[in-house]
């Protein structure tokens, strides 16, 4: 997801919900499919410790941001470098930035 650049949150993230958005789906897919992360997680949670709520989400968000800074940092050392950035509008007049490290 953050890779992608797609928002974790939907309108309609309810239990009930069909289509509860990219966040809740990955970590029900995870859920199904890694015992590590079953065993933590939604149902099996320690009391309310779901990992569900937006501000947990964010939090989970900034922590994997600043790990994927410090691992640039870390690699590039001493180095030189620079930054190109470009922006420009797509087809729905959204803006998008381009950002090359």
């Amino acid at each position: 997801m953050l890779h992608q650049g797609l928002p974790f949150c939907g309108h309609d993230e309810c239990e009930c919900s069909s289509n509860q958005e990219n966040y809740l789906e990955l970590l029900h897919f995870l859920f199904r499919n890694n015992e590590v992360i079953k065993i933590v997680t939604l149902s099996e949670a320690p009391k309310h410790n779901k990992l569900t709520f937006p501000d947990i989400q964010k939090d989970i968000t900034q922590a994997a941001a600043e790990e994927i800074t410090n691992v640039i940092i870390k690699g590039l050392g001493d180095s030189l470098f620079s930054i190109l950035i470009d922006e420009s509008h797509d087809i729905s007049i959204k803006e998008q930035m381009t950002v090359v490290l």
